[in-house]
Formats: C-alpha cells, sequence, structure tokens
C-alpha cells in the first residue's frame, strides 16, 4: 500500500494529493529499496582507493624487505660461501680513499672466523641502540661498525668495513712513496705519521729519497691485518754517516769533481750516504802562498772506519805512524785486543737488556761521554715506544781487530738479531759493525758505531 512520504497517512488509488497533510503524491514503498547503479565516476574513484591500498601494503612490504639488515647479511654469508668479493662489498660502506684489494679482503674475512662475526652482526641489529655499535672479532680488532639511520617511519642499517691506518717513519727528507697508484710525499723526516688507510690484504710499497751524496730506490711488501692500532712502517732506506777527519776545517769539499762551496767544518758530517753509492771525494784547500792543496780522494765504500780522511801535508807524519805502530800491534794479541773484544760482547748484552726495558742507563757506562755512539743511542732509544716490540740477540762475532795504537781499537763485528713488532711480525738481521773503542783513564769506552752493512729477512 502506498503511504504518504511527509505524514506516512496511507493513499487511495487515484489520489494525488494527501488527504493528511496535502502534500503532492510521493510514495515510498514497503519492501525492498532498488539501489540506484553506480556511476562512472564512483567506480573510477573507488578502483583508485582500491588500487592505493593494495600499493601501500605492497610498498610497505618491500621496504621492509629492503631495509631488513638480515637480508643484507644473508647476502654478505652467501657471498663468502660464494667466494664473491664484489657481491660482499655490495653490501658495505668503504672508505674511499682506502688501500683494498677486494679478492684478499674476502679471504681475510673469510679465515677470520666469519661465522663468529656474522652472528655478532646480527645481534647488533637486533639490539636495542641509540649509537653506532662497533663488531669486532675475538682479539678486539674491529671489524665492521653498524649504523642505524632513520628512513621515513622506518630504520635503515648501513655496514661500514672498518680499515686499518697505516703509519709511516722514515729518517730522509725528499721521500715519496707509491702504493696502489697512490703517491705520498714527504719533505721533512717524519716519526709515525699517518700514510694511509687499509684494508687487510697485502701490498706492495716503493719508496724513492733524495739526498746530497745519492739517492735510493726501495721496494717493501707490506702485511696488512685489523689493528685498532694500526701498522708501523720503518722505511729503512739503508745509509750511512760519516765523520770528517782533517787538519784543515776551511777545506772545501768536492763530491765527484764538483765543489760543494761548503767548508769541511760547515758540513761537519758527511751523509746520509746510500750503500751502493759511487761517490769520490776530496777537499781543497789555499796555503798562505795562494797555492790550492788537495786532499787524497776517499771512497766511502773503501773506508773502514767511521770517519772520512780529508788530510793536508801529512805524508812525513804518515810515515812516522808507520814505523812506530809495528811494536804495538806486535805486543797487543793476547793483550788489549782480547780485552776490547770480551768489551764489546759485555756491550751487546747490556744493549740487548736496554732495548727492551727502553733503559739507556744500561748502556751509558759503555760509552764515552758526548761521543758520537753516545748520542747516536740515547737519541734511538729515546724515540722507542712501549709498544710490546722486543728484540732477540741470536750471535755477536768479533771478526777483525786493529789496534791504531795503544789506546785505539777499531773492531769488526757481525751481530744477528731478530726484531719482534708489536703487531706480531718478525724481521731477522744480520748486521756487520764497527767499533771505535779507546782507554779513557784506563777504561775501554766507545766512541763510535758504524753500520757496515745489513741483511733482513
Amino acid at each position: 500500500m502506498a503511504t504518504c512520504t511527509h505524514c506516512g497517512k496511507a493513499l487511495k488509488d487515484g489520489e494525488n494529493f494527501c488527504t493528511g497533510c496535502g502534500n503532492k503524491r510521493a510514495t515510498r514503498v514497503s519492501g525492498k529499496r532498488k539501489t540506484a547503479p553506480l556511476s562512472k565516476k564512483q567506480k573510477l574513484t573507488f578502483l583508485i582507493g582500491g588500487a592505493a591500498i593494495v600499493l601501500l601494503v605492497a610498498g610497505h612490504f618491500i621496504v621492509t624487505q629492503m631495509l631488513d639488515p638480515v637480508t643484507k647479511i644473508k647476502a654478505m654469508d652467501r657471498a663468502v660461501t660464494e667466494e664473491d668479493a664484489e657481491g660482499f662489498l655490495d653490501e658495505l660502506e668503504v672508505k674511499k680513499d682506502a688501500w683494498l684489494k677486494e679478492e684478499e679482503y674476502l679471504r681475510y674475512i673469510k679465515t677470520s672466523d666469519w661465522e663468529t662475526i656474522r652472528e655478532r652482526l646480527t645481534g647488533a641489529v637486533h639490539a636495542e641502540q641509540e649509537f653506532d655499535r662497533i663488531v669486532r672479532d675475538d682479539y678486539g680488532n674491529p671489524f665492521f661498525i653498524v649504523k642505524k639511520k632513520p628512513f621515513l617511519f622506518y630504520d635503515r642499517f648501513e655496514f661500514e668495513a672498518v680499515p686499518t691506518t697505516v703509519h709511516v717513519t722514515t729518517e730522509l727528507s725528499d721521500t715519496s712513496f707509491e702504493v696502489e697508484n697512490e703517491t705520498y710525499d714527504f719533505k721533512d723526516p717524519v716519526e709515525r705519521e699517518t700514510l694511509a688507510s687499509a684494508y687487510p690484504g697485502t701490498y706492495e710499497i716503493k719508496g724513492k729519497a733524495d739526498g746530497d751524496y745519492g739517492g735510493w730506490k726501495e721496494t717493501w711488501v707490506l702485511d696488512i691485518f685489523s689493528g685498532e692500532n694500526g701498522y708501523d712502517f720503518y722505511a729503512d732506506f739503508l745509509y750511512s754517516n760519516y765523520g770528517i777527519d782533517t787538519n784543515k776545517p776551511e777545506a772545501v769539499l768536492f763530491v765527484n769533481g764538483k765543489s760543494t762551496k761548503k767548508t769541511l767544518a760547515e758540513v761537519g758530517e758527511i751523509g746520509p750516504v746510500p750503500e751502493d753509492a759511487k761517490l769520490e771525494l776530496h777537499a781543497e784547500w789555499k796555503n798562505a802562498d795562494g797555492r790550492v792543496e788537495k786532499s787524497e780522494v776517499v771512497r766511502p765504500g773503501d773506508v773502514s772506519f767511521g770517519a772520512l780522511p780529508f788530510l793536508f801535508g801529512m805524508e812525513e807524519e804518515d810515515a812516522f805512524l808507520e814505523e812506530e805502530q809495528a811494536p804495538v800491534e806486535a805486543a797487543a794479541p793476547g793483550g788489549g785486543e782480547e780485552q776490547a773484544a770480551e768489551f764489546v760482547e759485555a756491550f751487546r748484552t747490556a744493549y740487548e737488556e736496554a732495548l727492551n726495558t727502553r733503559d739507556y742507563s744500561r748502556i751509558e757506562p759503555f760509552l764515552k761521554e758526548g761521543s758520537v755512539a753516545a748520542s747516536d743511542l740515547k737519541s734511538f732509544m729515546a724515540g722507542l715506544e712501549e709498544d710490546g716490540s722486543s728484540y732477540e740477540f741470536l750471535t755477536n762475532e768479533v771478526s777483525a781487530i786493529d789496534a791504531r795504537d795503544e789506546n785505539t781499537f777499531f773492531l769488526t763485528t757481525r751481530e744477528t738479531f731478530v726484531f719482534h713488532g708489536a703487531d706480531g711480525a718478525s724481521v731477522d738481521y744480520d748486521r756487520k759493525k764497527e767499533y771505535r773503542i779507546v782507554l779513557v783513564d784506563g777504561t775501554f769506552a766507545i766512541e763510535e758505531i758504524t753500520i757496515r752493512d745489513t741483511d733482513r729477512n
């Protein structure tokens, strides 16, 4: 039955107006009401809205998977298993200017108990933390830094590979080092200055240096490991320094026939001289008559002792010394020479203890006060660090003794020892030295020590 839509009164068939309220007939039919079909615009709106919801859900899932740090760790683990260095490094932040050999770095990671490091990485990303976290091996060496950064409504994790700092020490000026197509120049001598950063691996380093008496070219191989204290590289260019023995300090020094325009007094010491330098040195002096006198030519490689002679007008004195020296040498065997040899052997024992305890006072009684040997050794030991390195002396052999006079002896020795570095590496040394021993108030004292040859493994 039809009813008025305004007041609800029942309407009879044929009535166009409601007899109750007078409104024009507009009826509602009891029972199910028909729904008008959606317009194209409504359908499009619903379709876009549904698609947006699907995209949001899918996007959330994709972003969550992309940012899941466990996914990165799984990719790294797979790369280690498959020995895929490039894939492994794709998951890491690597310092751009650091030395890196990808295959060697991955091999180092794999042999450093990767399974344990992997578990520590996983633990680091699941830990409640606000700051960067360092992942270390069982020895405390840093491998990775785990960084958590906000990204929209999510947390994003980054793994940064930790390189080792390489420090260099060189006693020479104007040195340069080339590693991995990078060149590092140093104008002045440096002591433990940062050279570069490097990831674990084996690197070849080529060094060059220039000096007043020649140049050097050396090549070293460095085995770099992870270490918080860094790697110490000592650029041991082989050289010698020579004193000057002259009776005319105002004479001018000539090198390979060319004047240095410096007097022997101004030069003071000749060096550093490369071990394989081909040098011919002499000095020239103008006497009171204006005549130029020349000393004999001296070649550093041919000199037995630490001082190079630049002597003038010494022919008569040399002849006198030759006559006087014979009886001294005849009386020396079994006497002063033997005692001088025993003195050097005692010094070596004390020197080993001094090096390992960093205590200069243990060798001070063996050295002549104010001598070159005292100055050099005191300076050297002052530069030693308490870094855990040590020295192991193996042999000390006196191979030759030359008694210059009854108070002066020159001893040639062969000494072998092992240097144990703080990083665990060891270097074997085989050295030939010359000691100048003098008698001071009846007691032996070392005046000068010259390294003549060094062989390293």
